[in-house]
C-alpha cells in the first residue's frame, strides 16, 4: 500500500498518546473514574423548567436498578492486511491512486464508492455514489430496509452482532441502527449503521468491530432522579413516552445511562441519554 509520509515528531505525539491512553487504563483506572465523575457534577438540570416543558405519559420510579458496569473501548488498531480484505470485500481497489494510509486511517475510492477505515476506532465508512432517482421503482418499508441491511454486511463477511435493528424514517430516507446488548444493557456505543433512501438503495454504511473491556461496578440513579437532568434548551414541550436503562459512550468510557424517548407537539420525535452512574 502507498504510504503518506508524516514527520518524526507527529509519530511521537500519536505514540505518546496511545502510552498514556494505556497508562490510564492498567495503571490509574480509579483516578480515570474520579476525573470522569467531576466531569458529570457539572451536568445539572433546572427543576423548575423542566416540570414546565416535560409530561410524563410513564411512571418514574424512585429506586435505583442496583448497579451497572463501567466499561473501555479497546483500541486494537487494524493493520495492512486486515484492511486489505475489507477493500477487497467491499470492490474498492482504490484505481487509480491505490489504497492511501496515514497515521489514523486507510482510505480508497473508485467511480463508484469510497471506503474510510478508522484504524484505532475499528470502523469502516462505506458512501457510494450515485444519482438521484427521478421517477418510477417501488418504495420500500421498514421490513424491507431491515433485510437490505443485513443482505448488504453477509455479502461483505461482516459479522453484526444485534439484539435489534431500530429504523427511522422521514419520508425520505431510512435510517437503521444495529443495537447489541453490554453487560446486559441495550449498547448505544459505536453502533454499525445504515442509511438507505426510500427505494432501498445504500447511502450510508458504518460498521463498527469494536470491543470493550469491563473495568468497573457504580451504583446507579433513579429514572426520577435522571428526570430532574433532561435539557432544558430543546425549544418545545416534550411528552415522555418510555425510559431505558441503557450504555452510551460519553467521557471516553461506555458507561449506563437513561434513554428518554418521545415526542414534541409537533409529532417529531424525542430522544435523550441522562448519564446514570454514581460515581
Amino acid at each position: 500500500m502507498r504510504r503518506i509520509l508524516i514527520s518524526n515528531m507527529f509519530i511521537a505525539v500519536i505514540m505518546s498518546s496511545l502510552v498514556y491512553a494505556n497508562y490510564q487504563y492498567y495503571v490509574l483506572p480509579s483516578r480515570f473514574l474520579e476525573s470522569v465523575g467531576a466531569a458529570q457534577q457539572t451536568r445539572q438540570g433546572n427543576a423548575a423548567r423542566i416540570s414546565q416543558i416535560y409530561a410524563f405519559d410513564v411512571e418514574l420510579g424512585t429506586n435505583s436498578p442496583g448497579s451497572a458496569y463501567v466499561y473501555l473501548p479497546r483500541y486494537e488498531p487494524f493493520d495492512e492486511a486486515v484492511a486489505a480484505r475489507f477493500f477487497q470485500s467491499f470492490g474498492i481497489d482504490g484505481t487509480p491512486q491505490g489504497i492511501i494510509e496515514t497515521g489514523d486511517v486507510f482510505f480508497a475510492a473508485d467511480s463508484r464508492a469510497m471506503l474510510t477505515i478508522n484504524k484505532f476506532e475499528r470502523t469502516l465508512h462505506y458512501t457510494p455514489f450515485f444519482e438521484p432517482r427521478r421517477g418510477g421503482g417501488q418504495p420500500i418499508d421498514y421490513e424491507r430496509a431491515r433485510e437490505i441491511a443485513l443482505e448488504f454486511a453477509e455479502a461483505r463477511s461482516l459479522f453484526v452482532p444485534f439484539y435489534e435493528i431500530e429504523a427511522e424514517f422521514d419520508g425520505v430516507t431510512f435510517d437503521l441502527t444495529f443495537v447489541n446488548r453490554l453487560g446486559g444493557l441495550k449498547n448505544y456505543s459505536f453502533n454499525t449503521s445504515m442509511r438507505l433512501d426510500r427505494y432501498g438503495r445504500v447511502m450510508e454504511f458504518i460498521y463498527s468491530d469494536m470491543s470493550f473491556e469491563r473495568i468497573s461496578s457504580h451504583g446507579v440513579i433513579s429514572p426520577r432522579d435522571a428526570g430532574r437532568y433532561l435539557p432544558y434548551d430543546i425549544g418545545g414541550r416534550v411528552e415522555i413516552t418510555s425510559v431505558e436503562l441503557v450504555n452510551t459512550f460519553e467521557n471516553s468510557i461506555v458507561q449506563p445511562a437513561y434513554l428518554f424517548r418521545g415526542v414534541f407537539e409537533d409529532g417529531s420525535p424525542f430522544r435523550s441519554f441522562v448519564l446514570a452512574a454514581g460515581f
